[in-house]
Formats: structure tokens, sequence, C-alpha cells
């Protein structure tokens, strides 16, 4: 069989036929036959989101045909000379002008935004759209170009790219072919665009942020730190170890230029020194940008330099209020823009961020405990890590965040009239939604209303609050406010440990009573205001830490449980039965003896459940958690745990245990408050009714058979020590009361069976 021939499709075709397509053979050609090196790739042997043609020998892949730019011109320049008079061709371009440059418009601003190129280049295909008109001049060049060629436009992030290329050493005429591919630039522009790049202010202030901290570093080194240990730092930093070096010596690194940013009015100059000024670390403070920067517009600007640890920090406290992250439209600076409503909206979460930070510096030059200098650095720390800060291991280096006393002054400043009305309508003992950040204040106390049942209060510590905005099921714009606090929850073993809640209130309108409780209208969580009805109650609050620390210590000293009394009223009992498991009941109307012994409690289902829900769900989470933390392998400074409750943190406590009353014979929620230790009376074994040398014997069985007073054990475990004693006798003749008087006489528990 002969070679197969190329049949031209509109060959013997009229050309006043509907049909025809002037040089419809040449456009066809272009389409098949593709320039040296290019192949389009079998459908079958890639995946949908893979473009079809390929550049063998540089791997290059494209979404459109290598000879695009040919066959568009043929067809354009077919548009313009064709008239035919029956069957004229209608520009597609001319009729869909306005949505078409709407489209190329939106192109442009997702390339300026930073969006990836060849994102860009799959959604212009999708849409139509010919990439070489996004990638060319803006409309607002129409008048220029109408005079001469147009001018390729190469975004900015590309330009960054081919000058990477060109610094790794890769040839111009090779960066040149790639621009070309990806923008159609020609390789004059390209190598004039490259070669004359000025950086935006973004990347000046990231070099500016470095010598920030160089300025630390030398400040490291003058606090007598080894050179050897701040060069490490440095380098796990990301920083040039040889630029540390030299600002360490005083002396600066002819590789790093330093430059300026000066603000002129509108303008922004950028003065080079890199030949002007050796390196002096006392001349840094001068050359240090702000770190943030008021706007018109009630805007504020951060830059957004690698280090900036405040601008990370505000782009996620401000996350949760507003989405509020854009770029500059004039240049791709990549400064984040944030709304000062927004900025007030997040003060109580920067003042959070504030009292962690001072937690954390309180631990320098103290003496205190592991468990409790831990505990303080933990929550700087949570927050540091989420926002890439490094924090130093060492206990004598302090943190911060440089720039945040400034951001919080600043906002509170900007917003003195509203803070000043807020205070007025507290001093007052009022209150409305847009004062509730004022309340809650981060490190200040509050009681939880009915955090253990009916009556039982419980004492609290802010941790952050904020107000957020968002929108009703109609669309309706909704504010809310979020309040987070803290409360020690006993865990297993005898540890505690911290608990989070956080709780919403909606927006409302109006005035209220700080008191006043009626109609629901009261706050789950009222502010202690320092007046001394409130300083008595935070005195009573604390006992209920120093009465777990009590029981702790009577349960890890090998006894392995807290043997106390409480009053009536203070028992409520769980109810059983596949129903009613894990609940309680009304609280006992008598009071009694209970066995405290959380682990116990766990064993046979039952743990704390007398409460708020919010804060019990808290506690149970803590719980979950902790069981994890003890199956990890290596489970060291993952959570913070207390063996004994600090002094500082004893009013903090739950208000209940978990114990088995021996007097209603069951498990059950039992309010700290009501108990006590128990005064066992001796006088009631020498009441008994019984000979002398009787209970002489009783008395010397017990004491040197009991394990607590290291007597007899039996060769097998648990069998009961050896001390079983069989009674027998008429009602009434003391058997019941004889077992009672060797329970006190030994300070044990006794649990009566009844056949």
């Amino acid at each position: 069989m002969g070679a197969a021939t190329t049949v031209p499709p509109f060959e013997g075709i009229d050309p006043d036929n509907i049909n025809y397509v002037p040089k419809a053979y040449e456009i066809h050609k272009l389409m098949t036959s593709l320039p040296e090196g290019w192949i389009r790739r079998d459908p079958k042997d890639i995946s949908p989101n893979q473009p079809p043609y390929l550049h063998e020998p540089s791997g290059q892949v494209s979404w459109r045909n290598p000879n695009h730019v040919a066959i568009m011109k043929l067809v354009n320049q077919e548009d313009n000379t064709t008239t035919t008079p029956k069957h004229k061709m209608v520009n597609s371009a001319e009729k869909n002008s306005k949505s078409s440059v709407k489209s190329v418009k939106k192109l442009r601003l997702m390339l300026k935004a930073g969006a990836p190129l060849g994102a860009v280049e799959q959604k212009a295909s999708l849409e139509g759209i010919d990439m070489g008109s996004v990638l060319s001049s803006s409309d607002d060049d129409d008048e220029n170009n109408s005079r001469g060629k147009s001018q390729v436009i190469i975004p900015e992030i590309l330009v960054k790219k081919y000058k990477r290329m060109l610094k790794a050493g890769i040839p111009m005429d090779r960066v040149q072919q790639l621009a070309s591919i990806e923008t159609d630039a020609s390789p004059e522009q390209v190598e004039s665009i490259v070669t004359t790049y000025v950086p935006p202010v973004s990347e000046i202030t990231k070099d500016l942020s470095h010598q920030k901290s160089f300025a630390k570093f030398v400040k490291m080194k003058n606090a007598g730190i080894p050179v050897v240990a701040i060069l490490n730092t440095a380098r796990l930093q990301g920083f040039n170890v040889d630029e540390v070096t030299a600002a360490l010596e005083g002396r600066k690194n002819s590789s790093s230029p330093v430059a300026l940013v000066v603000e002129d009015g509108p303008a922004v100059k950028v003065i080079d020194e890199s030949a002007e000024k050796r390196f002096d670390s006392s001349n840094l403070e001068a050359s240090i940008p702000p770190h943030f920067i008021s706007l018109e517009g009630n805007k504020v600007a951060f830059p957004s330099a690698r280090g900036c640890n405040l601008t990370a920090l505000v782009r996620k406290m401000v996350q949760t209020v507003a989405k509020t992250t854009r770029f500059h439209d004039d240049s791709a600076q990549n400064e984040m823009i944030v709304d000062e409503t927004t900025l007030f909206h997040a003060l109580g979460a920067l003042k959070g961020v504030q009292f962690a930070r001072d937690e954390f510096n309180c631990t320098i030059g103290n003496h205190m405990s592991d468990e409790l200098a831990f505990s303080k650095r933990h929550g700087f720390t949570e927050m540091a890590r989420s926002v890439g800060m490094v924090i130093p291991e060492s206990f004598d280096e302090a943190v911060d965040i440089e720039g945040l006393d400034d951001l919080v002054a600043s906002i509170e400043e900007k917003n003195m009239n509203d803070l000043i009305r807020a205070k007025t309508l507290l001093a007052d003992s009022y209150y409305d939604f847009d004062s509730l950040h004022v309340i809650y204040s981060p490190g200040s106390y509050v009681f939880a209303k009915h955090a253990g049942g009916g009556g039982i209060d419980s004492v609290c510590q802010v941790v952050w609050s904020r107000y957020t905005q968002g929108k009703t099921i109609l669309g309706k714009p909704m504010k809310y406010f979020q309040l987070c606090v803290r409360y020690i929850v006993p865990l297993l073993d005898g540890k505690t440990t911290f608990a989070e809640t956080v709780q919403g209130i909606e927006m409302f309108e109006g005035v209220r009573v700080l008191d006043g409780g009626g109609a629901g209208l009261g706050l789950s969580f009222s502010p202690i205001r320092g007046d001394e009805r409130d300083e008595i109650l935070l005195k009573q609050y604390s006992s209920r830490g120093r009465v777990y620390n009590q029981i702790v210590k009577e349960i890890t000293s090998g006894k392995g449980y807290s043997y106390m009394e409480y009053e009536k009223g203070c028992f409520s009992q769980k109810r059983s039965g596949s129903f009613g498991a894990g609940k309680a009941s009304v609280a006992l109307a008598s009071g009694g003896r209970v066995v405290l012994d959380l682990d116990a409690a766990l064993e046979n289902g039952h743990s704390i459940s007398v409460g708020r829900d919010d804060m019990i769900e808290g506690l149970h989470m803590k719980m979950k958690e902790y069981k994890l933390h003890l199956k990890l392998a290596d489970a060291k400074g993952d959570m913070v745990l207390f063996s004994q409750i600090p002094e500082e943190y004893l009013a903090l406590h739950w208000p209940t245990l978990v114990g088995f009353s021996l007097t209603s014979k069951s498990w059950g929620d039992v309010t700290i408050d009501g108990l006590k230790e128990i005064e066992f009376d001796k006088s009631i074994f020498e009441r008994l009714v019984l000979p002398d040398s009787r209970k002489q014997m009783i008395r010397a069985l017990v004491k040197h058979t009991s394990c607590v007073e290291g007597g007899f054990r039996d060769l097998v475990k648990g069998k009961g020590e050896g001390t079983v004693f069989l009674m027998y006798g008429e009602p009434g003749s003391g058997k019941t009361l004889t077992a009672e008087a060797i329970a006190e006489l030994l300070r044990k528990p006794l649990y009566s069976v009844s056949m």
C-alpha cells in the first residue's frame, strides 16, 4: 500500500458555502504538525489534570498547541480580510468583548495575587481566553499599544523565578526560551526586565528583618552567651552563618548589601548603603522599619517578610474574626492589610498572648518547681509553634514578639472612647455587648455560675476573648463574643491539669445589670471585682485545692484511698441501671462517710458528671487526653500535669470529686466544700460490753495483724491478711458494734452487708 496522503478538509467546497473556512488547510496543518521536539501525548497515558503537549528535550509541558500563536495570527488575518457579502464571518471576540475584558482582568488579578501560572493558564483555557492577552499590557496601555507592538508584562513571581535561574548558573538563552514559552515575551524584553528588576519593599523588609535579628544576636553576645551557641541558633532559624558572624564581629558582609526604607509622603525611597557604611550594630535601630503602619481608611499594614512574628500572629488572631488579608493593588508587596475594627475585635486575643508571654518570662530567675515552670511556659510555647517562632530551651532567656505591645497600645489609643465608656458602665454595675471584652481581661478571675451543680460556683481564669463576625441563616450579619477560661481538674494517679472551655455569647441589644440573673440575662461567668466579699470567696475556694492536695497525699502514700466525712446535701448518688448509669440524682439529705478513690471509680465506670455541660465536657476531654498521654512511648513534656496543685492555682480546682458512700453504699459526686476529716471515737471500743480479757485479745489481734502497723501478712495476697473473725450470738449481743468499734480503733472504713 502507498503512503497515506493528507486531503485538505475543505477541498472542492464553494467559497460562498457557509461551512467554508478560508485557508483551512494551512490552519489544519499547523494544528496537526507540531514543531520539532513537541509531541501530543495519548489521553490514555496521562491523567485529566496533566497537559497534553510535551517538549521531549526539555520536559516542558503545555495545555495549548505550540503553534497556537501562528494559528491565531492566521485566523485574525483571515477575519480582517474576509468580507463575503452573503456569509460574513463575525468575530466572536467582538461579540463577547465585554465579558472577555472582565475575564482577562480577573485572570490578571489572579497573577498579581501570586496565583500559579499553570492554574491561571488552565482557567483561561476553560473560559476560552487567550493567555497572550492576559500577559500582555493592561487596558490602560491600549493607547500605547495602538502606536506599536504590545508590551508583555511578566508577573513578578516569574521575574523572581528567572533571577533565581540566572543565579544558579543557567544561561540567559535558556531563561529567555522558557520565558517565551510561559509569557510570549521576546528575548530582548526578558533580558531587559530580568536585568533591571527592582525588588519590592517586601523584599527589602525581609532583609531588614534579618538585620533586626542580627541585633538580637549581638544582644545575645553582649549577654555572655557563647558565639558557638549563637551561630547554632542562627543556623536553625535559617540565617546565613557568615552574615551572623560578620554582625557579631562588627563588620559587614560584602555579599549582603544593607538597604534602608525611608518614607517620604506617599512615596517610598530605597537607599543602598552597601558602599557607604560599615556594619555597626549600634545603627541597626535606625534601619529597622516599623512593625506595622497605619494607612488611610482605618487600615493597618503589616510586612509579611520572613521572620515577622507579629504579622504571623495577627494573621492567626484575625482569621477567626474576619478574612482581611489581601495584596496591594499597585504592587505585589505581599503586605497584609487589616481593618482597624477587626484588630479591635481581636484585642482580647492579642492580650491573651501578652498574658501567656508574661507567664513564660516570670519563670526566669524564680525558684519554682519544674511542674509549675512548665505550666507557665506551655501556653506561649504552643502559640509560638503555631506561628513558626523559635522558643529558647534555656530558662535564662526571655521571649517576646516585637511590636506586640506597641500594637495593643495603638489599638487601645484609637478606641479610647469605647474603652472609657465600657469602664464607666462597669463602674456602675452595668454592661452591654460591646463592653464584654473589658469584663473578661486575660489573666483575670471569674466565677463560673453553677459549675458543680445547683448553687455550687467555681473559680476560673480568663485565657483569651474575642469578637467574631458571621451571618444568620437568613444572611443577616451577626456578631458573637467568645470567651476561653481554664480551671484545674483531677485525673488518674493523683494528677491534675488545666482544662479549658469556650463559651459564646450572642449579640444583644441594650444595657444589662452586671449581677442580674433574672429571665436568663445573667452572665454565666461573673467577674471578680476585688471587693471584700469576693476576696472571702476566693479564700474559701482555695480551700478546695488544699483539701484535694491532702487527699492526693493519702492516696499516693501507699494507702490507695482517702477516708473522709461529708455533710448532708453534699453527696449526689449515681443512678444505676442501663438508662441511668453515669447520671446523678438529687443530693442525699443525710451526711455520712465516703471513700475517695478516683482510679477505682473510673474502673467501675463512674466519672464526675454533676455540673455544667460545657465545663464537664472539658473535664472529660482532658481525661481522654491523659489516657492517650500514658499510651505514648515518649510522652514527656506533652501535657501540663501537677502532682500537687501550686499555691496560686488552688482556687481554680473543680468543686466536686467521685467517691463511694458507705452510708448509701453507692458511688456518687461529693462536693469538696462539704468534706472534712473524720473524728474517730476511740471510746466506743472501751464501751463494749465484753470481758476485759476478751477485749484485750481482740485489740492485740487487730493491731498486730494490721498491715498499717507492719504486722502479719498472709501467704496469699489479698486473702485478708489473716484477720478474719467469726462472731455469733443473738440479736443485740453486740456483734455489729464490735465490728464498728474495731473500725474506729483502726481508722478504717467499714462496709456492712445485710443477708
